[in-house]
């Protein structure tokens, strides 16, 4: 802005005419939003995708910003042994990393980050520990990873600027002595290949001549083996090198994947070779169309499109990012409601997607209206027990001889037998989401792990209570018990001893909702069961008016008289 201003002060009407000033001042508007809009953007989140054959990582950057320095604190992800057995990735919540991540990448079984002032760092199950520096002059353009090893491959370019330019004053020497390669090598100017093994960079190759001058768009490696992609616009063309050994072989890629619909390129290897991801722009209110590619016998083949359901492609939306691991397809996407969602994909024809969501630190806020819910329900409802009826809690019991009160342990058990079918019934209903979590358990802290299951239980409790409700209300309403109550001999009657009428019936199941749906007004009926009322009846029966029986235990034989009582009767008998 310090320099723009200047230059347009100096824009009088004596020297440039009126169109023109009007031109150049939205030229130099346009140019100050985009000063202003840049740091924004920045500080954006982005996800970067990486994977070994051991190991796959998941890096969300500009997560959060440190306090102190001012830097992005960035979350990451590891998935061990992602096999291709596995029907789901194990995701394991690593400790964050703070610093400007520039690029990611992986080998076998370690991450390496590139950040923005120029720093190195290696992440393994042990820690985050530095990495030698690039050597001087040294421009990194991309890198990767060997898959099934454990070096590094840099394509760089070499600046002879750079190269005169002295970097001891970028670094204090303490930091130099741990971050710098025992002895770097002697390069030229030019784009170089090189690669970082026990600590050192070595250079390789030169980069093909035959490239366009332009910076790699991908490169992969596997095997010491390394695939370069180049995509040049003017003209049109898209060709991978291969270097192997000593020597750049080069394959072009069909026309088609050189125009100017491909917006962004993911390249990786399977066992079975090279393996390519396009991403291609969209049409209006259209998900962009993902392919992928792998060659075969020299040629690239295209094996089909990415889908999430069948007929429906898969819907890649910004922040988004792939990678390769063990011939799969690693996915990492921004979600709809703000998370984001992981998934893979096998590496073959018409493939399909499969994406979990995870929130990362986005848990769903905790509902304090819930307690205090509770709570009032817990008092109201004693209030009117206690203040409005209390002749209802301590009337005397008064049942037929057959008849004696439910045992709570039978209540209870009856209770959860008739509980299981509307559970069983509702499960397509409910069951998906705790599944959801539980995959993505391992990412969360304990506290976002209680705070996504009581969100989750409440849905339980949407679908299960009111299908538990109608289901008691129907066998009551027929046969006066339940499927539960009937195999432990219970019943439900009135309080005079007759069959409970249609109204009693709907408000006893009625409140079976209330009861297990709040946790205080179910510890509520507990102690009204086991304690405070003398005819064991949870609130539901209480307002009811309402009984649980059981039939009574018949009477033991009288015991036979004891020696003294049948001395006394021989006695009486004698006079």
């Amino acid at each position: 802005m310090s320099k723009i201003i200047p230059v347009s002060s100096r824009l009088t009407s004596e020297h440039v005419p009126a169109f023109d000033r009007t031109r150049r001042a939205a030229w130099l508007a346009a140019a100050a939003l985009g000063v202003l809009a840049s740091p924004a953007a920045a500080q954006g989140p982005r996800v970067l995708i990486a994977g070994g054959d051991d190991l796959a990582w998941a890096v969300f950057a500009g997560a959060d910003t440190d306090s102190d320095s001012g830097l992005p604190i960035n979350d990451v992800l590891a998935s061990r042994r992602f096999m291709p057995s596995d029907r789901s990735s194990a995701w394991q919540r690593e400790p964050s990393i703070v610093g400007d991540i520039r690029m990611a990448t992986a080998t076998r079984d370690a991450l390496y980050l590139a950040f923005s002032d120029g720093s190195l760092a290696q992440r393994t199950a042990r820690g985050t520990d530095p990495v030698a520096r690039l050597p001087t002059g040294c421009v990194l353009n991309a890198w990767a990873g060997d898959a099934s090893g454990d070096a590094v491959f840099a394509a760089v370019h070499v600046s002879p600027d750079l190269l005169a330019t002295a970097t001891t004053t970028s670094a204090s020497a303490a930091e130099t002595s741990e971050t710098q390669p025992t002895s770097a090598p002697t390069l030229e100017p030019g784009p170089q290949l090189l690669r970082l093994a026990r600590g050192e960079w070595t250079q390789v190759a030169h980069l093909p001549a035959e490239a366009p001058p332009a910076t790699p768009t991908a490169i992969a490696v596997r095997e010491n083996r390394v695939i370069l992609l180049y995509v040049d616009r003017e003209p049109a063309l898209a060709r991978t090198w291969e270097w192997n050994d000593a020597d750049w072989n080069a394959a072009e890629l069909p026309e088609e994947l050189a125009r100017n619909d491909v917006q962004r390129w993911w390249l990786g290897w399977r066992s079975q070779g090279p393996a390519l991801l396009t991403l291609h722009r969209s049409e209006v209110d259209q998900p962009a169309r993902s392919e992928l590619w792998q060659r075969a016998d020299g040629n690239w083949n295209r094996l089909g499109t990415l889908t999430e359901a069948p007929g429906r492609p898969a819907a890649l939306r910004e922040p988004f990012a792939a990678g390769f691991a063990h011939d799969r397809l690693l996915l990492a996407r921004h979600g709809e409601k703000g998370q984001f969602d992981l998934g893979w994909a096998p590496i073959k024809s018409d493939a399909t997607v499969q994406f979990t969501a995870l929130n990362l630190g986005q848990a769903t806020q905790p509902r304090p209206w819930i307690s205090w819910l509770n709570t009032l329900a817990m008092f109201a409802l004693l209030a009117f027990l206690f203040l409005v009826r209390p002749e209802r809690l301590y009337a005397p019991v008064r049942l037929a001889p057959h008849w004696t009160l439910a045992l709570p342990t039978w209540r209870i058990l009856a209770a959860v037998l008739d509980l299981l079918p509307a559970v069983v019934l509702t499960a397509a209903w409910w069951a998906p989401p705790l599944m959801k979590l539980a995959t993505s358990a391992s990412v969360l802290t304990p506290e976002q792990i209680q705070v996504e299951t009581d969100a989750r239980f409440w849905v339980v409790r949407l679908y299960v209570l009111p299908v538990y409700a109608v289901y008691c209300l129907v066998w009551e309403a027929t046969l006066g018990t339940t499927p539960g109550k009937y195999l432990l001999g219970c019943r439900v009657i009135d309080e005079e001893g007759g069959r409970p009428s249609a109204q009693r019936l709907i408000i006893r199941n009625v409140m079976r909702i209330v009861e297990l749906g709040l946790v205080m007004v179910l510890l509520c009926d507990l102690f009204l069961v086991l304690v405070a009322s003398q005819r064991r009846q949870r609130i539901g029966d209480l307002l009811a008016g309402t009984l649980v029986v059981s039939p009574a235990v018949a009477m033991a034989r009288p015991a036979e008289p004891t020696a003294t009582e049948r001395d006394e009767d021989t006695r009486q008998k004698r006079d």
